[in-house]
């Protein structure tokens, strides 16, 4: 599939056609995801209604001044597209389920062949796809969360999970010296809100086992990950990474 906005992958692996009232009368470029729209490309000219007080995004318009829309960018504005499928992710297979635990496990723990795209939606309805990076790499991709563009660098988020993991093991067949009893799990303060300040700190306690234990490589391990990465873990520590869950289509294509 060659794409070269989010916009376009998501139409495409979606088989959404181009919704388009009109033709260019120049060289341009979308408006919305910046899309590359030579003279006489079927497109939807900008009104003033196009981007009226209600369009909350007016800072995140890839081409500011751009005087057209294009036909993907507008098939994909819709409350289909803004809340329904609000949790997904599109590469060349189609379009993925991105909701629960087991989905993002499925993502993360064996993500699609790039290019693709992932959005996660907490929010009611908002403009997500335009504004989300094509990630290019299964190692190093992005996941847009709301308003936040998260990186995930694979390897060491499978590196975290290993020492998540381990920790844990620890935690429940060793006894913390100092309180002469075992550490109830998780090692650290896990959340699928980011707007938890203290999400993904590894507890003090556990911190104190590692080093009694000599497994101070945990700790690194874990004080490595990035936010993005400590997100992706929270769905993940459920999950055997060699065996990870099937993605699930989240239409029929």
């Amino acid at each position: 599939m060659s794409v070269q906005t989010s916009s376009a992958l998501y139409a495409r692996a979606a088989r959404l056609k181009p919704a388009t009232v009109g033709v260019t009368t120049e060289d341009a470029y979308c408006a919305m995801c910046a899309a590359v729209l030579l003279i006489g490309t079927p497109a939807n000219p900008v009104t003033k209604q196009t981007f009226d007080d209600a369009f909350n995004n007016k800072l995140d318009l890839r081409a500011r001044t751009g005087r057209y829309v294009c036909g993907d960018c507008e098939a994909l504005w819709s409350k289909d597209w803004m809340q329904r499928y609000s949790k997904t992710y599109a590469c060349e297979a189609g379009v993925f389920k991105l909701a629960s635990n087991e989905h993002l496990a499925a993502f993360f723990l064996a993500p699609p062949e790039p290019p693709f795209c992932a959005i996660f939606s907490t929010k009611q309805q908002q403009h997500m796809i335009w504004r989300t990076p094509v990630s290019l790499s299964r190692d190093y991709f992005f996941v847009r969360v709301d308003d936040e563009v998260l990186t995930i660098r694979r390897p060491m988020l499978l590196e975290g999970l290993r020492a998540f993991k381990h920790a844990e093991h620890i935690m429940s067949t060793t006894s913390l010296t100092r309180l002469g009893r075992k550490l109830k799990p998780p090692a650290a303060l896990m959340s699928r809100e980011l707007s938890l300040s203290n999400m993904g700190s590894v507890r003090p306690d556990v911190m104190e086992l590692m080093r009694q234990t000599g497994d101070t490589w945990v700790i690194a391990a874990l004080h490595a990950l990035s936010m993005g990465e400590w997100w992706a873990l929270n769905a993940i520590r459920f999950f055997d990474p060699d065996s990870p869950p099937a993605p699930a289509l989240a239409l029929e294509a």
